[in-house]
């Protein structure tokens, strides 16, 4: 059976090595493989490559639904730009403390709104390091002031003065 001219002139993709005849449909021998380190768009052929490699990086426990999974992932993920986000977004969840307490999305949902979750760690994240600047700072006040108690001695004056106060706060006491 001679197939229609239309098919025939169809370009193959990439390196395609032959076809097999299937009715009128011509499909590929071999599929494809792409190094996702060198792309510079993402495609309909790369971003199933492109979950492919993510879906391992996922928590084990919350491994389930991949097709759903993927279908949202496909859906959300359009540019290099989400794939860079979603995988730094993978990586804030990973960290996140209802994670390291066993609570594990399923990957779907995961999938469906991880830009949120690039948001929410973002701002934790941010709360962080000002807390952390905070507590420096605080650390650092303290430091300088024990070092500067430490420099600095009493006088015998001011010896005396602090032993009349403690006195006078002792008569009082004994007073009431």
């Amino acid at each position: 059976q001679k197939l229609p001219k239309k098919v025939t002139q169809q370009k193959l993709p990439k390196k395609v090595i032959g076809v097999t005849n299937k009715g009128n449909q011509l499909l590929p021998l071999k599929v494809p493989t792409i190094d996702i380190t060198t792309i510079d768009t993402i495609t309909i052929d790369n971003v199933h490559d492109l979950f492919e490699t993510i879906w391992p990086k996922y928590p084990i426990k919350g491994r389930v639904h991949k097709k759903l999974a993927k279908k949202h992932f496909v859906s959300t993920v359009k540019t290099i730009g989400d794939w860079k986000d979603i995988q730094d977004s993978l990586e804030y969840y990973k960290k996140g403390s209802k994670v390291k307490k066993g609570y594990i999305q399923n990957a779907s949902t995961w999938f469906n709104d991880w830009h949120n979750w690039r948001d929410i760690y973002k701002e934790i994240e941010e709360k962080e390091r000002q807390q952390e600047k905070a507590r420096k700072n605080i650390e650092a006040k303290e430091k300088a002031e024990r070092e500067l108690d430490e420099k600095t001695e009493m006088t015998e004056e001011q010896k005396e003065q602090v032993k009349k106060d403690l006195e006078n706060i002792k008569r009082k006491g004994k007073k009431k």
